[in-house]
């Protein structure tokens, strides 16, 4: 699985266009995978912000590459690895680990506002250093 996932999670650097893992995945990028959670052994969603404009063409990337994607909120069935795409108007991103990730502190907002998932590495997100606070792209 792990090993599925690195080459998931670096799959959208080759596609050329704006992003930011954002949500629950974001969390993992900031904790350096120490942090898992919200997916279950049949499903993996790689929660990704892009431009509201570019999602027709990561539909097409992801497909033309035999992965999965969908937009959130869209009602059907998922398993797998699957790439959700967060339609915006504008992302902001910072390079982290080889990926674009939302800034440490978008992350850490996103998890005090879920505690009951992220309580235990609150702590350690608020004080991580970011070597840079992203800009929007």
């Amino acid at each position: 699985m792990v090993r599925r996932d690195e080459l998931s999670l670096s799959l959208p650097e080759r596609a050329g266009m704006p992003y930011a893992y954002a949500a629950s995945t974001a969390i993992t990028i900031w904790t350096d995978g120490g942090y898992w959670t919200g997916f279950t052994s049949g499903f993996r969603p790689l929660h990704m912000e892009v431009r509201k404009r570019d999602v027709p063409a990561w539909q097409r990337f992801f497909r033309a590459r035999g992965a999965r994607s969908t937009v959130d909120g869209s009602r059907e069935t998922l398993y797998g690895f699957v790439h959700v795409l967060y339609p915006k108007e504008r992302i902001h991103a910072v390079p982290r680990g080889g990926v674009h990730v939302i800034p440490r502190h978008e992350a850490y907002r996103y998890a005090v506002h879920r505690r009951y998932a992220f309580e235990p590495i609150l702590r350690y997100l608020h004080k991580k250093p970011s070597t840079s606070e992203g800009r929007p792209v």
